[in-house]
């Protein structure tokens, strides 16, 4: 049998620490007890979910199962499964409702409200002088109520 070299050693340590520390990450962001949070305020919430949705914070690495109520902050991803639905209640007043296969991403500027949709397709009703952003990879529409 032969014995390993010094720079084999080294390699297989390197290899061993990184791997460690690889876990040590993954096993903290899959049992960790923290509940989501955000340093951002609440900008929208689950109102009602049919099958299969989930949430992925900015910081967290998957997806998780949403239930109504779930508070919804600013670079919060959300995920409608198939034969899925996930209605969003907008802090105005209005309501947008993510449609099967679909992939969403909410974010707050300033004043703005956009839904940088990734895939699939919603749809929104509006209230008052309530207006958000609505982009997608090839364009950009600022969405207004009707009064």
């Amino acid at each position: 049998m032969k014995k390993l070299l010094k720079s084999d050693k080294i390699t297989l340590g390197l290899c061993a620490l990184a791997a460690m520390v690889c876990l040590y990450v993954l096993s903290q962001d899959l049992f960790s007890n923290k509940k989501r949070d955000s340093s951002e305020r609440q900008i929208a919430s689950v109102d009602r979910i049919v099958n299969d949705g989930r949430v992925k914070g900015i910081e967290e690495m998957h997806f998780v199962p949403v239930e109504s109520d779930t508070t919804l902050f600013n670079k919060d991803t959300v995920y409608s499964g198939e034969n899925s639905y996930v209605d969003i209640k907008l802090n105005s007043g209005g309501d947008v409702k993510l449609k099967p296969n679909s992939i969403v991403v909410l974010k707050r500027k300033d004043k703005d409200l956009a839904f940088q949709l990734q895939s699939g397709h919603l749809k929104g009703k509006l209230k008052g002088q309530e207006e958000i952003l609505l982009a997608s990879k090839d364009s950009f529409h600022r969405l207004k109520a009707n009064e």
